[in-house]
């Protein structure tokens, strides 16, 4: 979740919900699945990055 939705003041709550719904459900269907596979996982590690902890740490530099 992006942390500045911590600021909006007319927030629709059941969007929210609803988007975070599906991204769980994505999540879990995917490792169900199992992806991405732990090899990928493994070889790209370096690579890939999680854009709110990406501009987290930018932001404290």
């Amino acid at each position: 979740m992006n942390p500045q939705i911590t600021t909006v003041e007319d927030l629709d709550h059941e969007a929210l919900f609803n988007i975070h719904r599906e991204a769980t459900r994505r999540a879990i269907e995917k490792a169900m699945s199992d992806e991405p596979s732990i090899d990928f996982l493994l070889e790209n590690q370096d690579k890939l990055v999680h854009k709110y902890y990406q501009n987290a740490i930018a932001a404290k530099k």
